[in-house]
């Protein structure tokens, strides 16, 4: 699978002249957690995350996101592999990687999307559901909620 058919091709971007304001309200109103940043001729210049709004102060909300952005932003071509992909990813603790193709953006990939991909076993045949369960993939689930708390406990 290549990483163009994975990606999100409908990409909300930010100017970098845009103040941080505007970005956060672009992230709030279309549900994204990062916006590519780019320049007036609509190249590549930065990424902006929810994470980087931590902290924030309301003055400074006015301020160009320029200012806040990731100027090292990690991109590739829609032709990558998407395993490739995911071992940078993980490797870097990447959450977010955009796709350009001539310094324009193209679309964006986040962990979460690799997760639909990776983290859904394979039925077994036609019809059938996912057998695999949190144990067989290795996996164990710590649960630190106070004993006789059930408020997360399923429904019977």
């Amino acid at each position: 699978m290549r990483v163009k058919d994975l990606m999100s091709a409908e990409v909300i971007t930010v100017e970098e002249e845009s103040s941080i304001a505007r970005a956060r309200r672009l992230m709030t109103q279309r549900g994204v957690s990062a916006l590519p940043v780019v320049n007036g001729d609509g190249h590549l210049v930065g990424i902006v995350s929810s994470r980087d709004f931590l902290g924030m102060q309301p003055d400074e909300e006015r301020v160009p996101v320029s200012t806040l952005m990731q100027r090292r932003v990690h991109s590739l071509s829609g032709d990558a592999d998407v395993s490739q992909l995911a071992r940078v990813m993980g490797a870097h603790g990447l959450h977010h990687v955009v796709v350009v193709g001539s310094k324009a953006v193209h679309g964006i990939v986040s962990s979460l999307d690799l997760l639909k991909v990776f983290g859904e076993p394979k039925p077994k045949a036609k019809g059938d559901a996912p057998t695999a369960r949190f144990e067989d993939l290795g996996l164990t689930l710590l649960d630190s909620s106070p004993a006789g708390d059930d408020a997360h406990a399923p429904a019977e």
